[in-house]
């Protein structure tokens, strides 16, 4: 039978149950090492330990109280997550896809589980393995909890990183000049970025920048294939404007967006739309050389009369 935590035993609990929780990690390891050896069958304490343990790279001490931990509560979903991550770390890969796939056999909605569980088969190169896991992770956290001593929701995570593998199965479709998969799989890609820089926004995660970034980057690389593809300039221009949905303040996508539609022109009204984006990058970034001569450009375009205009226009569409 379970030992019977003493009244001095609770007293240390709680006070390492708040050290804990306010990360005085120094004090919650003293006070969970008391706490245990008054009341040695506490699995709360030893999986918490194990964490202070493995947060200072003490994988030792953490793997055998987690051995431990796992020997008096075999159902224990933290015990298992947290010992697969200690072998993630060191090294032993299957044993942690094992414990992933513990902890998700005792608690099938831990996002946290298959997000870690979906990076081990994504670095294993099971793509299929890893989609799947990802989108496990975002359906178990709807609600985009931030979880303890976390600064993004799992969910949100797990979408960035399945954009991410569609962008690498992307990559290898291009090595293998197959562009028009290459361009389904980034499109998936920048989808599933996208979608996690308006989770992030509808958070308010404003330090988080990397599914912004990343979808940017994407999108600037999808432009880059459309003109390389001899693809139509609109193309290219709904995927600068795509940009600005993520980062309408992105001085290079209020650029290129300007330049293609300057392209596309065929009025007056036309430019004064492309110098509108020339002046908000202009705005943002007074120092910048291509705004400073993008935006003389376009007036000096627009300081000429009608006639002259029109015979541009239709000397650039004969």
């Amino acid at each position: 039978d379970p030992i019977m935590p003493s009244a001095s035993a609770e007293t240390l609990l709680a006070k390492a149950n708040a050290a804990y929780n306010s990360l005085d990690w120094a004090s919650a390891s003293a006070l969970y090492a008391d706490a245990l050896k008054k009341d040695p069958k506490n699995v709360l304490a030893r999986i918490r330990l194990a964490n202070v343990f493995n947060r200072n790279a003490w994988n030792d001490n953490a793997l055998q109280l987690l051995v431990e931990a796992v020997e008096l509560d075999p159902n224990n979903a933290d015990a298992a997550l947290l010992l697969a991550k200690i072998y993630r770390d060191e090294g032993e890969s299957q044993r942690a896809v094992e414990e992933y796939q513990r902890a998700l056999s005792v608690d099938p909605n831990n996002a946290e589980a298959y997000y870690y569980l979906g990076t081990a088969y994504q670095s294993g190169r099971q793509f299929e393995n890893a989609i799947r896991t990802y989108q496990n992770a975002i359906q178990s956290d709807p609600d985009l909890e931030i979880p303890p001593f976390e600064s993004v929701p799992f969910a949100i995570q797990a979408r960035l990183q399945l954009g991410r593998t569609y962008r690498q199965l992307a990559s290898f479709q291009f090595q293998e000049n197959n562009a028009a998969d290459g361009l389904e799989l980034l499109d998936l890609a920048i989808d599933e970025m996208k979608h996690a820089a308006q989770d992030s926004d509808a958070r308010n995660l404003t330090d988080y920048g990397a599914a912004h970034n990343e979808a940017i980057s994407a999108l600037i690389q999808k432009a880059s294939l459309l003109r390389r593809s001899s693809r139509s300039e609109r193309e290219v221009l709904a995927v600068y404007e795509e940009m600005l949905e993520v980062d309408p303040t992105d001085v290079t996508a209020l650029l290129e967006a300007g330049m293609a539609r300057y392209q596309l022109a065929n009025s007056r009204e036309d430019l004064q739309v492309v110098q509108s984006y020339f002046e908000r990058a202009y705005k943002l970034d007074p120092r910048d050389i291509d705004a400073h001569t993008s935006l003389t450009a376009i007036n000096q375009d627009l300081a000429r009369p009608d006639e002259d205009l029109k015979r541009m226009f239709s000397d650039r569409n004969p």
